[in-house]
């Protein structure tokens, strides 16, 4: 029997443009059918087995490359910040994430297409192992939230997690509802 959605998984990934570029090269632990990989991606592993090895090559995982989102933006919005804009910076303009393509007296060019928006990529995925305890399942759900830096504690079918640093409610509440969905634990985030 394969995999299925929300089995903890873990992997590596090697990304690769068509062209033989190395994109990413990567382990992770994730649950799937849940968006931590992309989704084109996340799909092809549904149904697989654990030990294999999978090289696929997805038709634009990111999306179409969108003309709307390349923007001129007037160039004392980042003399205001103190940024001297150059090609392949990368800003932050009203939360959306760009890259400056180029700069011309009182304008610079800005791209917010995802970086390897339009391309065709070549992933190589091992699938290694899959995760069952309940603990190191929420354990890996946390990791890609978080990162490092917290603790659990485990009590019957609770969880708390302890942190180091505020973390937007948002985001507590995506944490809280994956960890139930994913390994039916009832989870509580608290600042250590």
């Amino acid at each position: 029997m394969g995999l299925k959605k929300n089995d903890v998984i873990n992997l590596s990934v090697k990304t690769y443009t068509l062209e033989g570029v190395k994109v990413e090269d990567s382990k992770k632990t994730i649950p799937l059918g849940r968006g931590y990989v992309v989704n084109k991606l996340d799909k092809l592993l549904i149904g697989k087995q654990v030990g294999r090895t999978l090289s696929e090559v997805v038709d634009k995982p990111f999306g179409d490359r969108v003309q709307e989102l390349i923007r001129l933006i007037p160039a004392k919005l980042f003399s205001r910040d103190k940024i001297n804009p150059y090609p392949g910076l990368v800003v932050n303009i009203d939360g959306l994430i760009g890259i400056v393509k180029s700069v011309s007296p009182g304008r610079v060019m800005v791209d917010f297409n995802h970086p390897l928006a339009g391309k065709q990529l070549k992933f190589d995925v091992k699938l290694i192992k899959q995760v069952v305890g309940k603990e190191d399942q929420a354990k890996a759900i946390v990791e890609n939230f978080l990162g490092k830096d917290f603790k659990l504690v485990l009590s019957g079918r609770n969880i708390d997690i302890k942190i180091n640093k505020a973390v937007p409610e948002s985001i507590k509440n995506k944490l809280v509802n994956e960890i139930l969905e994913v390994t039916g634990l009832k989870a509580q985030i608290s600042l250590q």
